[in-house]
């Protein structure tokens, strides 16, 4: 009896130890943990980025070809797909959109880029030498995958931005000649007779010429940079020569610069506050100014011997009659 009851209690232990086991092995299948990417190439995750080119205004005809370079920070930051090195490089003729190729990350983690542009070597142009910082936060999720989130900030900023590198065109400048007409009671004055300014929009003077033996009056180009509109005023100096009236007319010559690719300009006038259109001409008259009576006295003695001399025809006239 007692040896049946041994055996029964081994029997029993075995069986309790085998329920155990079985009891672990169910709980490691039901309650393992889960895989998670980094552990399961299919359920990495991809980042893919844009970088944009902006052209400022330009000729119709220019093309050139630009390039970006998107750097890893170590060796162990995945790639592009495609991309041997440590630096992916894309490349598109004109303004638009640059797509950066797939990156594929198979774990969690942080990695860092940067992204910058190649410059140039066309003529008038100042290409943009910024460089972005790309962090990128790969992390798990509740699927068993992978999340991927980009920040992107342009070097020494704060704030989050897009890859965009605007390339600035600078046009060519555009001049405008200004030139006017001199009469002296109708008629062309000798050279160098009259003096004449031209000032710019602050007023201060930019030039002062004579006019020439044809009654021509011509002053150096101005030359302008940037659109905008921009207003010259012409005028005469007014002289010494009392016997002179002088024209005072204020000429506006207002000068509209707009960019088409390079600097254009469109010109139209105002004399003395109101529009106007045609030459520029300053018309002098001899004659005692308005207002003039510094050779008043003589006027006045001129016209009274005039006065007596036809007096005196009178009376010696009247004298032959009798």
């Amino acid at each position: 009896m007692k040896g049946m009851l041994t055996s029964m209690r081994k029997h029993m232990k075995s069986s309790l130890l085998a329920l155990l086991m079985v009891g672990v092995i169910i709980s490691m299948t039901v309650f393992a943990a889960p895989v998670f990417a980094e552990e399961t190439a299919d359920l990495g995750a991809a980042l893919e980025l844009e970088a944009v080119i902006s052209l400022t205004d330009h000729p119709d005809d220019f093309s050139e070809d630009y390039t970006v370079a998107l750097t890893a920070a170590d060796e162990e930051t995945p790639m592009p797909v495609g991309c041997n090195g440590d630096t992916w490089y894309g490349t598109r003729t004109g303004a638009g959109s640059i797509a950066v190729d797939p990156i594929n990350f198979g774990r969690p983690g942080i990695y860092e880029y940067s992204m910058e542009q190649i410059a140039g070597s066309a003529d008038r142009w100042t290409y943009d030498d910024a460089v972005y910082e790309i962090v990128v936060y790969v992390t798990n999720n509740a699927e068993g995958g992978l999340d991927v989130n980009a920040a992107i900030r342009k070097e020494g900023e704060e704030e989050k931005s897009e890859l965009v590198f605007v390339n600035v065109y600078e046009p060519l400048p555009v001049s405008v000649g200004i030139t006017a007409k001199k009469t002296m009671d109708g008629k062309v004055p000798e050279n160098g007779a009259f003096e004449f300014v031209l000032e710019d929009w602050d007023g201060n003077v930019l030039e002062t010429v004579s006019n020439t033996d044809g009654g021509v009056i011509s002053f150096s180009d101005v030359e302008f940079k940037e659109a905008g509109v921009y207003e010259l005023t012409v005028y005469e100096v007014e002289g010494t020569n009392k016997r002179i009236t002088y024209d005072t007319s204020k000429y506006a010559v207002i000068v509209t610069v707009t960019q088409d690719g390079d600097l254009v300009a469109d010109i139209s006038y105002e004399k003395n506050g109101r529009d106007y259109s045609g030459d520029i001409i300053f018309a002098n008259m001899t004659g005692p100014k308005m207002g003039d009576d510094t050779n008043i006295g003589l006027w006045i003695g001129l016209c009274a011997a005039s006065a007596v001399v036809i007096i005196l025809l009178f009376v010696l006239g009247k004298k032959k009659d009798k």
